[in-house]
């Protein structure tokens, strides 16, 4: 199978709402090469990046934490501890905004082309 380095969507804005955004799933891609969030809101604003393996319940129990990050007003920051992560089958990359409709991510990555 040949590899794509591909942009997975050009913005979804995060919930903040337990568990969170699934923003990227294995059949998306396997290789996340880059995630960034931006902030549209007039405070700082926080985002939480986890992973839920294949089979687990999309509760913060059964979850393995990436990073959180703050993200000032106006601003873009990198999710620099999603980068190079790798999906198994079944895996979804979540993110948790601490305020509705006002974080955005970006994401792209490797997926394996059918």
């Amino acid at each position: 199978m040949a590899s794509q380095l591909c942009r997975l969507f050009n913005s979804l804005v995060l919930a903040s709402a337990t568990p969170g955004t699934p923003v990227v799933t294995a059949t998306d891609f396997r290789f996340i090469g880059h995630v960034s969030v931006y902030n549209a809101d007039t405070v700082t604003r926080t985002v939480t990046a986890y992973v839920v393996r294949a089979g687990q319940a999309a509760s913060l129990d059964a979850v393995e934490l990436v990073e959180i990050v703050s993200i000032a007003p106006g601003k873009t920051e990198d999710l620099e501890h999603t980068e190079r992560h790798v999906l198994e089958p079944g895996d979804m990359l979540y993110l948790r905004a601490s305020a509705d409709g006002v974080l955005t991510a970006h994401a792209s990555g490797l997926r394996n082309d059918p």
